[in-house]
């Protein structure tokens, strides 16, 4: 203050003398005025130079340098520093060249003493110089209070969780993803963070899974065209817009039911096995909320979810490559011991069905005679309806047809993209998703084909067709067999077991004796017997007795039928006997004494001695009779009877 008040009582001063003195006093008093003022210069060079430390905030700048670089701001409770560094500005001695330390190197009696920094900048290093560095700057720090106890818990909560106990292992992988997709929402601050799935045969994009904003994403699939979306996948490149404008949304934007006021996008491709398999894209309301950095951050996580499909796939085939190996090994099991077409059914259930993950299942039979296909066996394991059992398939269009005419398995991703005829036209089904036929081929023939659908698109692979179709050509060897004893029965006239006619030998020869009796008009009988229901201990024997018991009565009938009369085995309980030239009351007399000795004479089941009973009906033949009104007469009487009471013979007209 001195300083500055002497300065303005020089001044006015040397102005008085050099009017009175004129110029030789006045140059003195302009040099003593000179000098006074580069005292005050001196004492107020903060100001002159740029160091200012006025109104809470200090700079520090130093001089200009081709190689400098300024780093970055820092700013709190309305304090600034910002440091330009030289290249050229010596370093600090590093701590194991030098064990000094900075508060000895660089004294300092304040309390807050400040330690040079070093600092990186676009991949240079710099040191601050100790004039440049050793600054006095108050700098007021903040505590924070947390709950200690809540952190940790919802620490234990997330390291602790557990993945639920999912019915497949496709659920198992997507609930993962779902996992990763939340940490990328979250650690990218995203309004939203999906997973797009694409299928390269359709060229078809659809949301696969997402995290956040689920309820205004779209569930359809999405063209390819020139959106956002479109462009990535077109080129397989990752892309981003930092600032998207809002005229330029909805061109842009379109997996979104509605706009949300998308201002920043950005997505990567995924890649696996070299091919295209979806999209991982992260959006938000914010301008500038990504850029190249967000790319970066992206692909690491395209990369940590790679690495996770390629164990997830080695271990999941291993562990279902033994799963089909044990199910192919039950199939051929089973396929051994068909008896019956219900045990066709069981087979279609407990194996074919459980092959490979379905939601329907159809076994579609071929006969070589007719080329005639049909659905066989149909399962279905959703409510909606399906394709009935007894269906005949139509030649033409359909793609089973199409598969078992060209031998080779078929398969439709998207069962969505166009009208595909299933099995026949007007077929009713109007389920999308996934479509899989494989044919049943032995010998250059196809016998049939198993075709599996499913809900899910892309739920089919070509490496799972190609495995069915060797797997299950044990079951093309049995429909050759079945087909082949089909053939074969229709050129035997006795059973194998009770050697007596066939049941289409006996209707074919019944055919000519109702014509010779029908010439002659003379009488004739139509009996039809039955085995009663045998009362049995299950666990005496191994299986049901019915068709041992069944060839004891055959025993008995060979020996009391009489060389003219005809008799024919129509299943495993029910025998027609044909007597020509005998009227119905003698036909009734004799089937009832035929029914008393079957009942009293004792036969050997396994270890045990048992008797058997059977009911039977006595129809007359007339001129009018026919093969088919015998049968239809004969088998409804007797049901009826056998309900009210077994062991009986009743006759009627």
């Amino acid at each position: 203050m001195i300083k500055k008040s002497l300065l303005f009582i020089v001044l006015p001063g040397s102005l008085m003398l050099l009017i009175v003195f004129g110029g030789t006093v006045a140059s003195i008093i302009s040099a003593i005025f000179l000098i006074m003022l580069a005292i005050y210069a001196y004492s107020e060079r903060d100001a002159l130079f740029g160091l200012s430390n006025k109104s809470g905030s200090y700079s520090v700048h130093s001089s200009s340098n081709t190689n400098s670089a300024e780093s970055p701001v820092y700013s709190d409770e309305g304090f600034t520093i910002v440091q330009t560094i030289t290249k050229d500005s010596p370093a600090l001695p590093h701590q194991d060249e030098d064990k000094t330390t900075s508060a000895e190197k660089y004294p300092d009696t304040s309390e807050n003493p400040v330690v040079p920094i070093p600092i990186s900048h676009n991949g240079s290093h710099y040191t601050t110089s100790s004039e440049q560095a050793v600054k006095k700057v108050s700098i007021h720090s903040k505590t924070y209070e947390t709950d200690t106890d809540e952190i940790n818990r919802k620490f234990r909560e997330i390291v602790n969780s557990t993945i639920p106990n999912f019915g497949s292992k496709r659920e198992e992988i997507n609930h993962v993803f779902e996992l990763f997709l939340e940490v990328i929402r979250e650690a990218q601050s995203a309004h939203t963070a999906i997973y797009f799935g694409y299928i390269k045969s359709s060229e078809k994009i659809f949301v696969k899974l997402s995290s956040g904003n689920k309820e205004q994403l779209i569930d359809s699939h999405l063209e390819i065209e020139d959106d956002f979306l479109s462009n990535v996948v077109k080129s397989e490149k990752a892309n981003f817009i930092a600032e998207l404008l809002p005229a330029a949304e909805s061109d842009n934007i379109k997996y979104y039911i509605e706009s949300q006021k998308i201002r920043s996008v950005a997505a990567v491709p995924v890649q696996y096995s070299n091919s295209l398999i979806g999209v991982l894209l992260i959006d938000s309301k914010e301008n500038d909320a990504f850029g190249e950095e967000s790319i970066y951050t992206l692909g690491k996580y395209v990369r940590l979810i790679i690495l996770y499909l390629g164990l997830f796939e080695s271990k999941f085939n291993n562990a279902n490559a033994e799963q089909k190996l044990e199910l192919v090994d039950k199939l051929y099991e089973n396929l051994l011991r068909i008896e019956t077409p219900e045990d066709i059914h069981t087979l279609v259930y407990d194996n074919l069905a459980q092959l490979i993950s379905c939601d329907q299942c159809v076994l579609v039979q071929t006969d070589p005679n007719t080329n005639k296909s049909i659905a066989a066996v149909v399962f279905n394991n959703t409510n909606k309806s399906y394709l009935r059992e007894g269906t005949i398939l139509e030649e033409g269009l359909s793609i089973v047809y199409q598969s078992i005419s060209g031998k080779s398995p078929r398969i439709i991703n998207d069962l969505s993209d166009s009208k595909f005829i299933r099995f026949k036209e007007n077929e009713n089904i109007e389920l999308t998703g996934s479509f899989m036929t494989i044919p049943l081929v032995y010998k250059d023939f196809c016998y049939g084909a198993v075709c599996y659908e499913s809900k899910r698109t892309g739920a089919f692979t070509s490496q799972e067709s190609m495995f069915l179709f060797n797997a299950l050509g044990a079951l093309a060897f049995y429909l050759f067999s079945q087909n082949m004893q089909t053939t074969l029965k229709r050129f035997i006239t006795r059973d194998v077991e009770t050697n007596v006619f066939t049941k289409a030998y006996f209707l074919e020869r019944l055919q000519g004796e109702l014509q010779k009796t029908k010439i002659l008009k003379l009488p004739g009988s139509f009996i039809l017997l039955e085995l009663d229901a045998l009362i049995y201990d299950p666990n005496l024997f191994e299986t049901n007795p019915v068709k041992k018991a069944s060839n004891a009565l055959a025993k008995i009938l060979i020996n009391e039928v009489e060389p003219m009369s005809l008799l024919g085995k129509i299943n495993d309980k029910t025998y027609a006997i044909y007597r020509f030239n005998l009227p119905q009351e003698e036909a009734f007399v004799w089937a009832e004494r035929l029914r008393g000795k079957v009942s009293g004479e004792p036969i050997s089941l396994y270890s045990k001695k048992t008797t058997i009973t059977i009911s039977g009906v006595v129809l007359p033949v007339n001129e009018k009779s026919t093969v088919e009104n015998l049968i239809e007469k004969a088998q409804l009487t007797l049901t009826k009877t056998v309900s009210e009471r077994s062991n009986r013979i009743i006759k009627t007209t």
